[in-house]
């Protein structure tokens, strides 16, 4: 189709081989970032690329827009539709990618959900435990994946980021580590899941040699300081362990996870 200014758009299926020739005209682009490549081609391998109205922008001389999508194509092996305008003035290139790129949260918001960021965020979480990736770099969840995931834990997520909305955290513990964690727990045992974290953030009739105690007063101690916090997995690893703890009935004065652990995130059991 072409329009009124001469630009001409059009729905090709774009493959490897035509996205390499599209990629010869890439002569002046911003830096190339290989992990959002590779984020890219998940995405296409697990079937969770769509055809939803991006472009592909060329001018006559030059690749405008869309050089990631291309490299993915070409990492992934695989073709999907894609739309195509071309014949675009140079000059539009600075005008590209000024919006506000639309989060998991935003997406999940539209479709009528509450406490979007939490519930996102939780959910990256839980498949991160689930999955074995804290001993993995931080992996990127698209809003596709995202929804996916709720599709997979969704009710009892939702009910566990509820619970922590009523029962706050106090700073002492991230909201999506908290409904992630809650989450995990009610899984093994929804009566003392509730127990850990309403006793955690309100402190009520603890003994001192409670696990959860123990780790209540660790956590209040690090909500105090100004600089050199404990990192949220961290903080995740100490809330399982005071878990294991209170679960076989033991006594402790410390709550310890060395960090030499990292590569073997404990197990909630």
């Amino acid at each position: 189709m072409e329009t009124q200014a001469g630009m001409k758009i059009k729905k090709v299926m774009m493959t490897p081989e035509l996205a390499k020739a599209y990629l010869d005209l890439n002569t002046r682009n911003r830096s190339i970032s290989q992990n959002h490549v590779r984020f890219l081609s998940r995405e296409m391998q697990a079937g969770r690329w769509k055809l939803n109205g991006d472009t592909i922008c060329l001018s006559k001389t030059r690749l405008i827009d869309g050089q990631h999508r291309l490299l993915a194509i070409i990492d992934s092996g695989m073709a999907f539709p894609m739309l195509v305008i071309e014949e675009l003035e140079d000059e539009v290139f600075d005008t590209k990618d000024f919006g506000k790129k639309r989060s998991a949260a935003d997406v999940l918001f539209i479709k009528g959900e509450t406490s979007c960021t939490t519930l996102a965020a939780a959910a990256a979480f839980v498949d991160r435990y689930m999955t074995g990736q804290f001993e993995k770099s931080k992996p990127v969840y698209s809003a596709v994946a995202i929804e996916e995931l709720l599709e997979k834990y969704g009710t009892g997520l939702r009910k566990s980021v509820n619970f922590c909305r009523k029962t706050g955290t106090k700073k002492l513990v991230g909201n999506s580590i908290m409904a992630g964690l809650h989450y995990i727990f009610s899984n093994i045992d929804q009566e003392q899941s509730d127990f850990f974290w309403t006793s955690l953030i309100g402190g009520d009739g603890l003994e001192k040699t409670s696990p959860v105690f123990v780790l209540r007063e660790r956590l209040l101690s690090n909500s105090m300081m100004r600089h050199s916090k404990l990192d949220p997995k961290y903080i995740a690893a100490l809330c399982v362990v005071a878990w294991n703890h209170m679960r076989s009935g033991v006594s402790v004065k410390y709550i310890r996870y060395t960090e030499t652990d990292s590569q073997n995130f404990p197990i909630a059991r």
